[in-house]
């Protein structure tokens, strides 16, 4: 039996000791794999809500745009985290991909608004007499077992309802079908996980308890409140910032949320209306000009559609912004010119599963196009590439002896971590000041301490100073990650010029930094990942100060 070693102990221990008791407990009773087998329920069966009208849904998921191609589909080509697989239609429901993600997927069924009713239909007839209850399945899991039922609820119980109405057969399955995994999702909470998964099963009970009836319909209903009820209180910050900091997952919290509300609203039921608006308007500072989220934490591209908030009466708002429950900060001129800045904490202690170590991390776009940018995420699984993603040195911030500012490990482990201190943010007329510093170095046997002091001004560019304070000497390095398509024109001790489409980028630095460019990858979406350019500049010493502008014009 191979020893761990006192780090690996340390790690973990740092890990466990931020969970909540009902992490633990119910993480045995996983692990034990005494979760309960799914059953029909002991009261009637249940049926859609045929006296309420749900149009108010059917119109809100209609403004979504879907990302699935139906004449695909239907030659049975799925295409999950930019992979593409043929698996027939009805698809392979155990198609043995090596990305649980995408084999997760299959299973949520948001592919099935690229279709119509009658190949829904299909499919889900197949799914439900081909598909039946295995442990460890993975469209047994409760994650995906929420996703499926908003989907399958929401598409029949709300924009496909006249002609389920008609279909009285298929109804009858249907409904079968719903209240044994509802039934089974209620007993199989995430309460292991809590965070966004809490979120989403919560949400699941909510819509198929309004949208269908009988008695374990009005059950789902309360249960599915009485979570969303504590964990909006919990998971949405007063800024309106969902508290895993991760834009794309705050999408994805507003959508369902909404989703929750309308549902309810049919019912009488009006909660949440503020929580709604303020996630709206904390989404609209986090996109970039491009009309796409930064990339801060796990985030990728195309995952989640983004809401309408045009539609909603919000506008790209000028000048100055700030999240600060969220940590989140930046500017927005005119001329397609935006700055964002994270500096705040990881996430939620009890489960920063998808925390980046980015802390005092930017990202900077001009004149409509990205050119400073996050490395984003490439995947899930527990790789060097999934290490990199997560890693300081895939950040335009300071890494310092080859650490990470906080100890990742595993796909969504984190140990230690830093903590922003002493964050402020100063508005200017054209740009903002913010300074800060962390202790996610201190940790190091040289007690390491970065502090960091931010000066855009919308007309002159981006100024950055950092400045490392240490007991014993540290190597630091603070880099800078242009987008892929900056193309490198002059590289001097002093200078970098990048180019990008008309847009002349100028990095200048001081004469105590040594500069080198370092090859890096730049991951904008799920399983794409592009070559690109860092600019890295070393100084060693135990009280080091590292200062860089960059500016931009046009060519």
């Amino acid at each position: 039996m191979k020893i761990p070693s006192f780090a690996y102990v340390t790690c973990l221990w740092h890990t466990l000791i931020h969970l909540k008791w009902t992490q633990v407990v119910h993480r045995m009773k996983y692990r034990l794999l005494l979760w309960t087998r799914p059953s029909d329920g002991d009261s009637d069966a249940v049926k859609p809500e045929w006296e309420k009208d749900f149009s108010s849904l059917s119109s809100y998921q209609s403004e979504l745009k879907c990302p699935f191609n139906s004449e695909e589909i239907r030659k049975g080509i799925f295409r999950f985290i930019n992979i593409d697989e043929q698996i027939q239609f009805p698809p392979q429901w155990d198609f043995e991909s090596q990305h649980k993600l995408w084999r997760y997927q299959l299973h949520y069924f948001d592919w099935i608004w690229a279709l119509d009713y009658l190949a829904t239909n299909r499919v889900i007839k197949n799914w439900i007499t081909s598909y039946t209850y295995t442990r460890q399945r993975d469209g047994w899991e409760a994650y995906p077992v929420s996703m499926r039922l908003i989907n399958w609820s929401l598409f029949f119980g709300a924009s496909y309802r006249d002609n389920l109405r008609k279909d009285p057969e298929f109804q009858r399955s249907l409904c079968q079908s719903i209240q044994m995994q509802a039934n089974w999702l209620e007993r199989n909470i995430e309460y292991h996980l809590l965070a966004n998964h809490l979120f989403e099963n919560g949400v699941a009970l909510v819509l198929c308890g309004c949208l269908f009836s009988g008695k374990d319909a009005d059950r789902w209903r309360a249960k599915g409140l009485s979570i969303l009820s504590v964990q909006v209180l919990e998971q949405l910050l007063p800024d309106g910032m969902h508290f895993e900091r991760s834009p794309m997952y705050h999408v994805r919290m507003l959508y369902v949320l909404q989703l929750a509300h309308l549902s309810l609203m049919v019912h009488g039921i009006n909660l949440w209306t503020n929580n709604i608006k303020k996630m709206q308007e904390a989404l609209q500072r986090l996109l970039h000009p491009d009309h796409e989220i930064t990339l801060f934490n796990d985030a990728g591209f195309g995952v989640y559609p983004i809401p309408p908030l045009e539609a909603e009466g919000h506008r790209e708002t000028k000048g100055c912004w700030n999240l600060p429950e969220a940590g989140y900060f930046g500017y927005r001129a005119d001329g397609g010119r935006y700055i964002a800045v994270d500096a705040g904490p990881i996430g939620p202690d009890y489960n920063p599963g998808h925390a980046h170590g980015d802390i005092f991390s930017y990202e900077l776009s001009h004149a409509h196009r990205r050119i400073i940018v996050d490395a984003g995420n490439y995947h899930y699984e527990s790789d060097a590439l999934r290490k990199f993603c997560r890693s300081t040195k895939a950040h335009n911030t300071v890494e310092i002896n080859g650490r990470d500012q906080c100890d990742f490990w595993g796909a969504f482990r984190v140990g230690m971590r830093g903590t922003p201190t002493n964050v402020a943010f100063q508005q200017k007329t054209k740009g903002f000041k913010l300074s800060g510093w962390h202790n996610g170095y201190r940790r190091l046997k040289e007690n390491a301490t970065h502090y960091r002091e931010i000066n855009y001004e919308s007309d002159l560019g981006l100024e950055v100073t950092d400045k490392i304070h240490a007991k014993k000497s540290v190597s630091s390095i603070s880099r800078i990650h242009y987008h892929p398509d900056c193309k490198l024109v002059e590289y001097t001790c002093k200078r970098l010029v990048m180019e990008i489409d008309g847009i002349r980028v100028e990095t200048h630095w001081n004469d105590a930094s040594e500069a080198t460019l370092e090859e890096s990858l730049y991951c904008p979406s799920f399983n794409l990942r592009f070559p690109n350019t860092a600019l890295a500049l070393h100084q060693n010493g135990s009280d080091i100060e590292i200062w860089y502008h960059v500016t931009f014009c046009k060519t």
